[in-house]
């Protein structure tokens, strides 16, 4: 298994773990904290809408500090909800699809998402608990997965009940498996469905053009300081990279990378027949365009309208149903307070 999936797998397993060991109170909340804590996005928005800075905001920092540094690594290596992603991807065979070249000017959409996410919290209402990756995934898992796992289980005790009690294995013919109901299944399920069925249009399809967390990363990656894509002289064009890539960062001259996009997924260099591409140091030529304030920037401008205009109505009809401030649901980015 290559290095890439062992971190992918490592991070979903202990991020699944924390969640359910936090919420059947077997472990101490400050773990899962810290990882949710990860996501400058869901900080920042949380930190807004409270007014005030929350505790688990040193995660956030150092992620984004070793953001320029290497790129966006936390997308493809240490995000459990892209690891979710890359495993929908692989089942549905878009992993080995090409992108879709049309799908490149959706790509600003998720600055749209970011700058909803920044305005909305001008109204106290805490979107990021919905469309943050890590809360998205700590509400899969703590909302869903975890309530379904516990019913199978208790299912699987009063099928074995009778067989216990014949066979005088007390403990299992007296155990009992509490069920778990924590509401907002139906939601929590949705909103992951919508992030995974991206599969249709491509790989890493969230990833490119809705993550908002993959915004504030590409705003910091626009040129990696150490991990980034470099090309040496003996590259042929042969345009497999550019064919390959999940998320359109390369463009029509292989040569050329766009940073901000690029995830350092390494898969350009594993195509590459005659390996004339690599990621660290001393392994050729970086040439990149900046990130710069393009058109699909913009977006940042129209979410912000966009929430300025319908976040005083969101706020009045949500807020009671528990989707504002910091104690969203008892999965989320609440647990950073």
């Amino acid at each position: 298994m290559r290095p890439k999936r062992l971190a992918q797998a490592a991070s979903l397993a202990i991020f699944s773990a924390l969640v359910v060991c936090a919420s059947e109170s077997l472990v101490c909340g400050v773990a899962a904290r810290w990882f949710l804590g990860m996501d400058p996005a869901g900080v920042v928005q949380v930190a807004s809408a409270e007014r005030d800075i929350p505790a688990g905001y040193v995660p956030a920092l150092c992620v984004l500090a070793l953001t320029l540094l290497a790129g966006r690594f936390f997308c493809s290596m240490v995000c459990p909800l892209g690891a979710l992603v890359d495993v929908t991807d692989s089942v549905f065979g878009a992993q080995g699809r090409v992108a879709r070249p049309k799908t490149a000017g959706m790509r600003g959409g998720k600055y749209l998402v970011l700058g909803i996410l920044a305005a909305s919290a001008a109204f106290g209402l805490a979107l990021a608990a919905f469309l943050s990756p890590l809360s998205i995934m700590a509400r899969l898992v703590g909302l869903v997965l975890h309530p379904l796992g516990m019913d199978a289980a208790g299912a699987f005790v009063r099928a074995a009940r009778p067989l216990a009690e014949d066979l005088g294995m007390t403990r299992i013919a007296y155990a009992a498996v509490t069920p778990r109901d924590y509401g907002l299944e139906a939601l929590s399920a949705g909103v992951a469905g919508i992030a995974l069925a991206g599969v249709v249009l491509g790989p890493r399809f969230w990833c490119r053009c809705l993550c908002p967390a993959g915004a504030v990363f590409a705003l910091f990656s626009v040129r990696p300081l150490l991990v980034r894509r470099r090309v040496n002289e003996g590259c042929t064009s042969c345009m497999r990279c550019v064919e390959r890539c999940p998320m359109l960062a390369i463009g029509p001259d292989p040569r050329k990378t766009d940073h901000a996009e690029c995830i350092a997924c390494m898969r350009c260099a594993r195509v590459c027949p005659v390996s004339a591409v690599g990621f660290l140091p001393g392994g050729g030529r970086t040439q990149g365009r900046g990130a710069g304030f393009s058109r699909s920037r913009r977006f940042v401008l129209l979410g912000v309208l966009f929430a300025a205009a319908s976040g005083a109505v969101l706020a009045r009809f949500l807020n009671p149903v528990g989707l504002g401030g910091s104690r969203v649901a008892r999965a989320g980015f609440g647990v950073l307070r």
